[in-house]
């Protein structure tokens, strides 16, 4: 499926709809599989959840897999602030420079809201 919706004209409805597909079939198979194999599966369904413009379904497929560094970025590119910090308090294995990326970006998000209220 991901090899049927490279050729597609990037930003297509079409690829992403192909992608959002394939992104599901491989987070389906993930549910089922062994651990090395649920671990592939949940990396390649973040990877086409990305190509598909969905940010908030790669951070939780990256979680899924353990990835989180990947997860914490992708819930805040996402717009997902409060699950990035989240991902960042609980597990220990995310990258320091990206964690301190994120709560920077965070901190200014969270300013900027209550500047609006």
């Amino acid at each position: 499926m991901r090899q049927d919706a490279r050729p597609l004209e990037r930003g297509s409805k079409q690829r992403k709809a192909a992608f959002l597909s394939a992104a599901n079939s491989f987070w389906a198979c993930a549910l089922n599989a062994g651990d090395i194999q649920k671990t592939r599966c949940f990396n390649r369904a973040a990877e086409c959840y990305i190509e598909a413009e969905h940010l908030s379904q790669a951070s939780d497929a990256y979680y899924r897999a353990e990835e989180w560094t990947m997860a914490a970025r992708y819930a805040r590119l996402a717009g997902k602030f409060d699950r990035a910090v989240e991902i960042i308090r609980e597990e220990r294995g995310v990258e320091q420079s990206v964690a301190n990326s994120i709560i920077e970006v965070c901190k200014v998000v969270y300013v900027q809201a209550k500047e609006i209220e």
